[in-house]
């Protein structure tokens, strides 16, 4: 849950200075500057590396897998403008990363055990669903709450409360 952790404060902190530097001046700072005006999925891609560096061990592909999901999913739910974040959408950009970190991370542990004791694809896929829905709340109930306008930092303790919403998911799939 490190590599998760990691990822999601270096994610937080680009943003941030994304915020308060702007696009320009972060990419240029980054050795990216020919992202500059590029589209939001290409930037948030090009700094995949930046945020979660590669390494060959599974908490760190984890991690990597769970970054490129959310880059995709904040695409898809509409305009994100680098130049003009708000607090709030890098909360929920962080939100949706943390999301995705432990719904991978629950996969990855149940995997194996799911494929083969439940054959039917529509009942995994109510299950994976239920898993979004299950962490999303705990993730915004947990985290994102303590959140505000003035301080957007990650709880010191955030580890913590993501392994406890990994506990959490992985105690109501048993039942």
């Amino acid at each position: 849950m490190y590599s998760s952790v990691q990822t999601a404060q270096n994610l937080s902190d680009v943003l941030n200075e994304f915020r308060q530097s702007g696009e320009t001046s972060i990419l240029t700072r980054l050795d990216l500057a020919a992202y500059t005006g590029g589209s939001v999925l290409d930037i948030l891609s090009a700094l995949s590396d930046v945020v979660s560096p590669v390494t060959g061990l599974l908490d760190d592909a984890l991690a990597r897998q769970a970054y490129a999901l959310a880059v995709e999913r904040v695409v898809s739910v509409g305009t994100v403008d680098l130049d003009n974040l708000t607090v709030a959408e890098i909360n929920e950009i962080v939100a949706i990363f943390i999301e995705e970190s432990l719904v991978c991370r629950v996969i990855n542990d149940i995997g194996s055990s799911l494929t083969t004791e439940e054959h039917d694809p529509a009942t995994c896929v109510t299950i994976i669903d239920d898993l979004y829905q299950i962490i999303s709340g705990a993730v915004h109930s947990d985290i994102i709450a303590e959140l505000s306008d003035t301080n957007p930092q990650l709880p010191d303790d955030v580890n913590v409360r993501m392994e406890s919403i990994y506990q959490l998911a992985l105690t109501v799939l048993e039942k």
